[in-house]
């Protein structure tokens, strides 16, 4: 982990993710632009491994460290994702650990990340879009609920040649959704640099996964037919697939009180 902790979800990803651009073009919203770390943990050295992420926290609590700022989600094989929100690519160029540095000294900094060692085995970094236009937020669920740490993430890897459709077919869930009036809600990123393009990641959060799987059922008996055949048309351009469970975990986060962002 490194000097590099800095998050997607996506998730879903929760961290739906969790969770990812295809959809930027000159007259759409390019999105918010995250930075996401991801360490794969020893499952035998959890304990460790978050001790050290604790403490982490703890050095930028205790600084009032105004950033960096990051969120961060927990999935079930033991991938840790560390958000980070960014205004634009130039903000890659700067150190965000900088500042705390120089209130810890270089040994207490270098000792600090020396409790990351060895508890896990790769580690990597890589960059992600919200779209919000293509997400769907009904007033009935909020991702931002301290109830709603559960995220389930659905990664979509579509064939090359077809960003175009994945982009029409993004547009059609959306309103499937809203004319069915579809109870809980998704958000929808798209993998940028760092990720195997194109890549849509769609995020979805409950209260715990009995209640997921349970309003899933639900809303597949809602979508009906139309649904079906939506998804048939998905997964038709849809080179690799898979689905992750995991969790938000606002103990290993540090978020400024002031600091407002998207999961």
């Amino acid at each position: 982990m490194r000097c590099k902790i800095v998050i997607l979800l996506l998730v879903g990803l929760v961290l739906n993710l969790g969770t990812f651009n295809v959809f930027a073009q000159d007259e759409e919203p390019k999105g918010q632009l995250f930075r996401i770390h991801e360490d794969v943990v020893k499952p035998s050295m959890v304990s460790k491994y978050e001790e050290a992420a604790k403490g982490l926290v703890a050095k930028l609590t205790e600084n009032n460290m105004a950033s960096p700022s990051y969120m961060t989600a927990v999935r079930d094989d033991f991938h840790y994702i560390y958000i980070r929100p960014l205004e634009n690519m130039a903000a890659l160029d700067t150190n965000p650990w900088k500042e705390l540095e120089k209130k810890m000294g270089e040994e207490a900094m270098k000792a600090m990340w020396k409790g990351f060692d060895g508890t896990y085995y790769k580690h990597h970094n890589f960059m992600a879009r919200l779209m919000t236009n293509l997400s769907y937020t009904p007033e009935t669920t909020s991702m931002e609920s301290e109830e709603m740490n559960f995220r389930h993430w659905d990664f979509y890897y579509v064939n090359p040649d077809k960003s175009d459709e994945a982009k029409e077919i993004a547009k059609e869930w959306l309103a499937l959704s809203k004319s069915k009036n579809i109870p809980t809600g998704y958000r929808l990123y798209t993998g940028d640099i760092g990720t195997e393009m194109p890549l849509y990641v769609v995020v979805q959060w409950a209260k715990n996964a009995a209640e997921f799987y349970s309003q899933i059922e639900k809303n597949n008996e809602i979508l009906g037919e139309e649904g079906k055949a939506l998804m048939a048309k998905t997964m038709a351009i849809t080179r690799r697939f898979e689905q992750k469970n995991g969790s938000m975990r606002p103990d290993l986060s540090y978020m400024p009180k002031e600091e407002i962002t998207e999961k």
